[in-house]
Order: C-alpha cells, then structure tokens, then sequence
C-alpha cells in the first residue's frame, strides 16, 4: 500500500509538473501568436502605406506630364503667334518695299525732286489709331493678364515697366511733388486689375472722387471774387427798394422750412414784372442785393425736399430759373456767376434731375432753361487770367458723371423719334441738351488750343476728359442722330421729303459735336466711328444726308449749314485712314462720287471750296480707288491750284507768326520795363531828376512798351479768332459755327511738331506729296 500511495504521489506530482510545463507552452505559444499577428499587421500597414506613396507618386507624375503639356502647348502657341507676327512684319515689309518701288517709279513720271514715301506717315497713323483699344486686345489674348494702374499718374503701365522703376520714375516723383504726396501714399498708389472693365470702373469712380477737391479747390479760388464782382455800375434804377423788399422777402422764406409756397410764388411773379421792364439798371441792382445766393439756396435743397412737396417746389423751380435766365442777359452778371462758382450749383440740379426717369425730366419746363443758362455761361469769356477758373467748370462737368446720364438719356431715342402729323414732337430738352454738349466740346476745344499757344501744361486733365468721352462713346450722339434719321423706313426710301426743322436742327448740332471732338482728339473720333458699333451707321448717315441735302441745297440756310458740317466731317474721318477711305467708295452711287458732284457753287466760290477741296484731297491721297471716282469729271489742275494757294498763306502766317513768338521771348526786358514802370509810378519823379542812363531807359521803355502791348493785342486777336489786318487769310480757333461764314477760314496751330491745315487738319508735310500723288493719278487715268 505504501508502495503505492507513494507511486501516487509521484504520479500526482509529475501530472502537475506536465500540467505547469503545458501551461507555460500555451502561454509561450500565445505570445509568438500574438507577434506574428502584429508583425502581420505590421506588414500590412507598411505595405498599404507603400501603395499610398505609389500612388501619389503617380498622381505627381501626371500632374507634372499634364503641366509639362500645358508649358509644351502654350510654348507652341507663343511660337506660332511669334511666327505670324514675324510673317505679318515681312509682308507688311514687303508691302513697303512694293509701294516705294512704285512710287520711284512714278517719281521718273512727273520728274519731280520729292520722293511719295506716303506708307510710313499711313503706318504711324494706323499705330495711333490701335494704340486706343491696346488694352482691350490684349485682354482679348492675354485673359490672366493683371494691369497695373497709377492712381496718382492716372496711367496704365505697360507689361515691361515693373512698379519699381514706374515709382521711381521721373514723371511719377513730379507729379508726386506737384500733389505734395508722402511715401505712405506712394506706396498705395498702384493699383492690379485682372479685368480691363474693372479698370475703367475704378479711373470712374475715382474722377467722381476728384470732384469734390476740384469744388474745394474752386471755392477757395472764388472766394475773393465774391465781393469785387458785386461792385459795378452805380445803380439809378427807380425799383431798387422794391427789389430790395423783394430779395428781404425771401431770404426770410428760404431761412423758415419753405412751407409757403405760394407766398414765395408771388415774390418771384412781383420781380418778373420788374425785370420785364428790361432796365440793365435793374439787372444790376439785383447783383448787388445778393440775391443768387438766395436763388442757389433755393436749388440746394432739392435734396431734401419731400415727396408731398415736390410739386410744389417744380413750380418755384420754373418760376426762379426764368428769373435766371433774365439775370443773365448782362454780361456783368455772367462774369460774377463764374468768379463766384455759382454754375457748380446748376450742374448738381442738372444731375439731380437727369437721374430721375426720362419722361420726367423732359416734362418739366426749368430743364430747358438751366441748359440754356449754362449754355450761355460756357460762351462767355472770362479775361486770360480767369481762364482757370472756366478750366474747373469743364472738369467737374466731364467728372461728375453728366455725361453719363445724358448718354442714359440719348439710349431712349435708340428706337427712333415718330415724326408723324399727331404724334409726338421732338422735346426741347432733348434739343438743348445736344446744343449743351456741342457747346461744351466746342468751348473745351477752343481752351486746348489756348493752352498750346501759352504753353500750359494739363495733360493729365486732358487724357482723363479723353478717356471719359471714349467711355460714354461720344456721349451716344451717333446712335441718337442715326434714330432720327435713319430708323423711318418711310424717310429713308424718299430723301427729297423735307426733314422738319427741329430733325434738321438735332443732326445739325449732332454732326458738329463730332467736328469738335476733332479737335480735341482726331484719333478718339476715328476710333470711336469705326468701330463695330458705329461703322455701319455712320455710313448710312453719311450717305442719307449728302444725298437729302443735295436734293434740297435751296430749301433753307439750315440745309446749306449741315451740309457744310457733313462734309467736314467726312474729312476727319477719312484723314490718313485707307480703310475709311475705301468705305467711302462701297455702294452702288458712292459717297465719294456724290461730293464730287455736289453743285458748282462749291466749285467757284472761296468760302465753299475752303470746305469741299480739303475732304477731296484727304479722300484722293494715297488712294487709287477714291482717286479715280472723283477725278473723272473733274480736274486735277483744281485741287493743286487749291494747295499751292494754301502754301502762299501758311508761308505768310507762319512768318508773321515767327515774329510775334521773336518778342514774346523778351522777358528779361518785360521785367526791366516793369520795374522802371514802378519806379516813375511810386516815386513820380520828373525828366529832370534823372540822369542820363534812366533817361535813356525810360525812352527805352515807352519805345519797348508799345511794342508790348501791340504784340499783346496780336496775342489776344489770335486766341479770339479775329482778322488782324483785313486780309483774307483770317486765323480762327473757334469751331465751326452756324454761319457758312466762319466755315472758310483757316488757321494754322502747332500739334505734336506737325502743322495743321483747318478745317481739314491736312499735314503741311504732305502738301507737295499730294500734289505729285494726283500728277499721277492723273496720268493714270
């Protein structure tokens, strides 16, 4: 038994020892399984993260292939684009070459010294003409293009000029210096567009922002005028008490809420009758008792008017811009209106009222007025050093957005105007406003032509009122004068039926609005008549009107006066420009051809052949087309003539024009005379008090004085336009007005170092190559 239990007991314990050993196995095996599966895992992530980075690996690589292509293909395309412009140059070359071969040629013809190099000056004009929609081409090629603006210069930057070198610039750091501007504001100056639109809309918005320091800058000016302008003819007006109680009475309802209107009515009714009397005495009584500062109170406040009362308030309106428009009929009270910066205020009205709708404004009965009464302020001339006074005036009409809105208002007789018998008629506001605009442009015209002959410099004015015409297209003024005339089926069919004279008077005014635009910017009115928009219908204006006025050249003086506008305009618009030129030749009875067989006066007499013959040389020159239709019944012999007359004038002009510029450049001598002249007024001494050296100077002085004031009164005659001395040859700078009169003359001026024949701005430098030009078409045909 013993043997046994102890058997079992040795039994028992190597169980458990198996037990114990099978234990630690199991756990042993447990680990190397969990260890295996985390090195499994392990392998798994690793291997999925390799397949990741293959993958973007790969992704990389064909976004790099796709971007290799993308650089590929845009270099292909720069190549080409290079490759057709290097083409484009060769056959513009080739060209070249093939014109001056047969201009040499025809140089052995009409054995002349000159040589035809005509295709250089056609190019420059050309290069010209596309440098007005560079920017929009290029926005066109280039759509992730960012432009760069100078907010100070009011520039756009070209792609080679970095920021850098346009800031330090020397251009920049003097107009830097002229608006004492710090570096802060030299730094924020540039401004990056990625649209040629948001570009435009930002220079808008900014030239709006300028008005309010060209007011400040004006208020400041004038404020000093306010009281000198008041004082004038001694008043002996018998109504001088009553238009003093007048003027009390309401300045006491302008001060109180103007909640009687009736009352005020009445004052305004009581001075009419006063000023019917037509008493120039009584017109300057009213200047004295300051009643326009009354008067323009009453236009501030139509801002702030109600809506219950704003019908009442268009009857004060009405009934107080009459009042106005007597006060201007003297010319004393004119000059004070613009010394005193009054016509801002009739501007704001005009532009308060042009945003509301357009048969709202044209049914009120003032609109007409205050464009007259600004119409009559532009014309009026201020003495020289004025000038810059009137200069303000034209700024804040081009800047304040005016013309925008008479464009919105113009886009409303796109349809056309209805001339049937019953209908409506044409508004007289829509008339005054295009007289309004025609005048401006003529005005602004007359002031660029000033500061050329002073040497005034205002570029950068210039190029923004550019730019805001080119922007508003002209003020629309095509597209209005195309609707009235155009847009009846019935008049178009049947020309010899007579325009009525409100038609005749809106086209007149239209087409003598783009002659001043002319002469503003002859490259602005070419680019803006052919372009898409406006190359159609301007032909179709054209060809309407030399035909209606051909047919009816008797009817009236009016007919006479727009053919006359016609035809100079048909000048601007082909100078130096084949493509208009051949434009002018399309249709079955060319526009060409019709001006050539316009009726013999133009043929005869001086005063129309100083129309037509400039617009024929300008459609002939370097064109063999045009050439040959208007010189088939007529002589070449008429139109050299013609030139080597204009030659004889402009050797005189140019002459005596020498001599006048010789003794404006004795300034050093202007001084001397200036400090002797106060010397003998604060001192008055006598001859005997002087010695022999200031007894010489004085006779000096009265001699050299004369001839000052003789040469500033030649200065003043040629900036007004008036004939010196009874000769033929009478210098204008004025545009061209209503009268056939003024439409002859011709005035030579220095644009750009070319001199220019007016009214056809023909360069002198061609004068001897026209006349060989039509030598050979001549022999040609």
């Amino acid at each position: 038994m013993t043997s046994q239990s102890s058997q079992d007991g040795q039994f028992t314990v190597n169980f458990s020892s198996i037990n114990q050993n099978s234990s630690q196995i199991i756990k042993e095996e447990q680990k190397q399984q969990i260890n295996t599966n985390g090195s499994i895992l392990l392998q798994k992530q690793s291997e999925e993260q390799k397949e990741e980075q293959n993958k973007n690996q790969q992704q990389q690589q064909q976004q790099q292939q796709q971007n290799n292509n993308l650089e590929s293909k845009e270099q292909n395309q720069v190549q080409n684009k290079s490759e057709e412009n290097k083409n484009k140059e060769q056959q513009q070359e080739n060209q070249q070459n093939v014109s001056l071969s047969e201009l040499e040629e025809t140089q052995s013809v009409f054995n002349s010294s000159s040589n035809l190099n005509d295709t250089p000056v056609n190019e420059n004009s050309k290069q010209k003409r596309n440098t007005v929609n560079n920017l929009q081409n290029e926005s066109l090629e280039n759509p992730n293009q960012q432009y760069k603006w100078c907010s100070i210069c009011d520039i756009t930057l070209p792609n080679c000029v970095s920021i850098q070198e346009h800031l330090q610039s020397k251009p920049h750091k003097k107009t830097k210096n002229m608006y004492s501007l710090s570096q802060t504001d030299d730094s924020n100056s540039i401004i990056c567009f990625q649209h040629i639109e948001e570009l435009n809309n930002e220079r808008l918005s900014l030239l709006k922002k300028k008005c309010k320091k060209i007011k400040q800058r004006m208020a400041v000016k004038c404020m000093k005028h306010e009281k000198a302008c008041i004082i004038g003819k001694e008043s002996t007006s018998p109504n001088k008490l009553r238009i003093q109680k007048i003027c009390l009475d309401l300045e006491k309802l302008c001060n109180q809420q103007m909640t009687n209107y009736e009352l005020m009515e009445n004052c305004f009714k009581e001075l009419i009758k006063v000023l019917d009397q037509r008493k120039e005495a009584d017109l300057h009584v009213l200047r004295q008792v300051r009643f326009i500062p009354i008067l323009i109170d009453i236009f501030k406040k139509v801002t702030i008017i109600q809506k219950n009362e704003i019908n009442d308030f268009v009857k004060i309106l009405e009934i107080s811009c009459i009042v106005l428009q007597i006060f201007c009929g003297q010319i004393d009270n004119r000059t004070y209106l613009i010394l005193s910066n009054r016509p801002l205020a009739i501007i704001e009205l005009l532009n308060w009222a042009l945003h509301r709708p357009t048969r709202f404004v044209y049914s009120l009965n003032f609109i007409p007025i205050l464009f007259t009464i600004l119409i009559m302020i532009l014309k009026h001339k201020l003495p020289s050093q004025h000038y810059e006074i009137k200069e303000g005036i034209f700024e804040y009409i081009f800047f304040s957005g005016f013309l925008q809105k008479i464009k919105i208002k113009f886009m409303t007789f796109y349809q056309g105007i209805d001339l049937s018998i019953g209908k409506g008629k044409v508004p007289l506001a829509l008339i005054k406003s295009v007289a309004l605009i025609e005048c401006i442009a003529n005005q602004y015209s007359i002031g660029i032509l000033k500061n050329q002959i002073r040497h005034s410099d205002n570029k950068q004015a210039q190029e923004a009122i550019i730019f805001v015409l080119r922007e508003t297209e002209l003020c629309g003024i095509v597209n209005l004068v195309a609707a009235t005339i155009l847009e009846q089926g019935a008049i178009t069919k049947n020309p010899q039926k007579i325009l009525p004279q409100t038609i005749v008077s809106l086209t007149m005014i239209g087409i003598r609005f783009l002659n001043n635009i002319a002469r503003i910017s002859l490259e602005l009115l070419q680019s803006q008549l052919t372009s898409t928009n406006n190359k159609d219908q301007i032909y179709h204006i054209f060809n309407f009107l030399v035909t209606y006025c051909h047919q009816n050249y008797n009817h009236s003086e009016d007919v006479k006066d727009l053919l006359n506008e016609v035809i100079l305009l048909i000048g601007y618009f082909g100078l130096l420009n084949k493509d208009s030129q051949d434009q002018l030749c399309n249709g079955s009875k060319p526009i060409v051809k019709q001006l050539a067989d316009l009726p013999p006066e133009f043929f005869f007499e001086k005063k129309l052949k100083d129309i037509l013959f400039p617009t024929l040389i300008i459609l002939c020159y370097n064109n063999e087309r045009s050439s040959k239709i208007i010189l088939q019944d007529m002589n070449t012999d008429h139109l050299i003539n013609f030139i080597n007359q204009q030659k004889e004038q402009f050797n005189y002009s140019s002459s005596r024009q020498q001599r006048f510029l010789q003794n404006l450049e004795t300034q050093q001598q202007q001084k001397d005379f200036q400090d002797i002249k106060q010397k003998v007024n604060n001192q008055n001494l006598k001859d005997s008090e002087y010695d022999k050296d200031n007894i010489e100077k004085k006779e000096n002085y009265q001699k050299n004085l004369q001839q000052l004031y003789k040469y500033q009164n030649m200065f003043k005659d040629i900036i007004d336009g008036y004939n010196l001395e009874g000769q033929q040859d009478k210098l204008r700078s004025v545009s061209i007005s209503s009268t056939c009169s003024s439409q002859n003359s011709v005035f030579i001026t220095q644009s750009s170092n070319q001199f220019y024949l007016f009214p056809s701005r023909f360069p002198i430098e061609l004068w001897e190559n026209a006349i060989n030009w039509l030598k050979y078409i001549d022999e040609i045909i």
